[in-house]
């Protein structure tokens, strides 16, 4: 994103796709290598009566996504039927167990808002508490949480509608921005050519106007368009490169459309 607070891009490093899915596909719902035992869970996926069939239909698909991507052995398997809102799910060959489990179950939701605020050179509007954001915003805007840079968190008032959200993503890659392998990584993300139409008309027509990076639920950073963009951005906040693989990894694999409890959790073998 050409605005204020992205800083330039330098050597990439590349989020490797290490098991392309129609490789990995053994039988259906199983994704990776071979399974040599592992772990299990047993999800509940909370989402309403009416809408729950594609919710459990949905999140198995985002979880044998987002194992291919990570290259691990992956089987899903609704428990209960029709109607029940259980999937039992088997994990294999991950040499990091919390990370796994933390990248297969997590929201991976991106939302780009428009800010409530005088437009550049003017600073970004920026709240202490979320009473005085939350009484500024009243009724018509939201509150979205903002760790801004050497004050700690603060809150910005954004608008409800984004302008464009995860849905509209095409691809996303963690890129070093100082070659250290250690530190400093941002997120870069292409649109699909409906969202990019869509980004395109509205920076074009905001120039100088901040807009919020929102990643499940938090502000990452609120650049100020300096021109009109159209289907490339980055989200910065002083990741480290497994976090910004694991970011980038969720955001390109989709949204998990309800949230996730982990209800059972335990080892098996093969």
């Amino acid at each position: 994103m050409n605005a204020n607070g992205a800083r330039p891009f330098l050597a990439p490093a590349l989020l490797s796709l290490l098991c392309a899915a129609a490789a990995a596909c053994v039988t259906p719902g199983t994704f990776g290598p071979r399974d040599s035992g592992g772990v299990y869970m047993i999800l509940a996926v909370k989402a309403d009566a009416a809408a729950l069939e594609g919710a459990v239909r949905n999140a198995s698909q985002v979880i044998e996504t987002r194992c291919a991507y990570l290259g691990v052995y992956c089987n899903v398997e609704r428990e209960g039927g029709e109607g029940s809102d259980r999937l039992r799910l088997r994990v294999s060959g991950a040499q990091d167990v919390a990370r796994v489990k933390a990248v297969l179950l997590a929201e991976g939701k991106l939302e780009l808002r428009p800010v409530v605020s005088l437009s550049s050179p003017a600073p970004l509007t920026t709240y202490l508490t979320r009473e005085a954001a939350e009484q500024a915003a009243g009724a018509r805007y939201d509150v979205a949480p903002y760790e801004e840079e050497g004050v700690g968190t603060a809150y910005l008032v954004v608008e409800r509608e984004p302008v464009v959200t995860g849905l509209d993503l095409r691809d996303a890659t963690a890129m070093s921005l100082t070659g250290d392998e250690a530190a400093d990584y941002q997120i870069n993300f292409t649109l699909r050519p409906e969202g990019a139409a869509r980004f395109g008309a509205w920076t074009g027509a905001n120039v100088g106007r901040y807009i919020a990076i929102v990643l499940n639920g938090k502000a990452r950073s609120a650049p100020y368009i300096k021109g009109q963009i159209t289907d490339t951005g980055q989200i910065n906040g002083n990741f480290n490169r497994q976090q910004a693989e694991d970011i980038a990894l969720t955001l390109k694999s989709g949204n998990m459309p309800a949230p996730i409890e982990v209800l059972e959790e335990g080892s098996y073998k093969p």
